[in-house]
């Protein structure tokens, strides 16, 4: 679990501005669904 939340992090997060929490939402769901559950190891 705390490799997930440093990938999350350090790759899609960090140094971004999200306006809204909808917009968090989205692109960490985005994050998960186009990169995250296909192209890393598990």
């Amino acid at each position: 679990m705390e490799s997930f939340f440093y990938s999350l992090k350090v790759e899609q997060i960090h140094g971004t501005c999200y306006a809204t929490g909808q917009a968090t939402k989205a692109d960490v769901a985005g994050y998960l669904k186009s990169y995250y559950n296909r192209k890393r190891r598990h």
